[in-house]
């Protein structure tokens, strides 16, 4: 038996195990690609579109304000939301300041105008107003809007 010089073996097994990571290296190439594809296709897919019947209800939970260095309390809210209109009241003055008017739903994004007038002694961002993505989770509502600087609004609410 013939045996090969000690510094051979070494380049063999080097190279058996280069050629090993390689091989695992394209196997996990494979995956991740597959992972990324299988990712794109359930997050890319278009949301099932909201009918407004399926929104008109009552709910009830808690609005709060995000924003980078300020800390906001939660307010105690209701929302009574029909086909095409809303009212509504929290537990704290003009925090939010809901009151009533007109909503229309586009997809995943509700949009309210509000019919209230108000006074100027508030921030009239506080208002319910404007654009909101809207996201249902069984019997949970998310209403969420942003703001310019990180600045968000989120209504978690219940349907009661």
């Amino acid at each position: 038996m013939v045996m090969a010089p000690l510094k051979y073996c070494f380049n063999i097994n080097a190279t058996i195990e280069r050629l090993q990571l390689s091989h695992k290296k394209k196997h996990m190439r494979l995956l991740l690609s597959l992972l990324v594809i299988f990712l794109i296709i359930v997050t890319g897919c278009d949301k099932e579109k909201l009918e407004k019947d399926s929104v008109s209800n009552i709910y009830k939970g808690t609005f709060i304000r995000t924003a980078p260095n300020v800390k906001y309390a939660p307010a105690d809210v209701t929302l009574i939301l029909d086909s095409n209109s809303f009212s509504g009241t929290s537990d704290t003055r003009n925090y939010p300041a809901i009151c009533s008017g007109k909503i229309k739903i586009e997809g995943q994004k509700l949009v309210a105008v509000n019919a209230c007038m108000f006074t100027a002694d508030f921030d009239w961002t506080f208002i319910f107003n404007g654009e909101y993505e809207m996201d249902i989770f069984g019997n949970e509502l998310t209403l969420t809007r942003s703001y310019p600087g990180n600045v968000y609004d989120y209504y978690i609410l219940q349907k009661q």
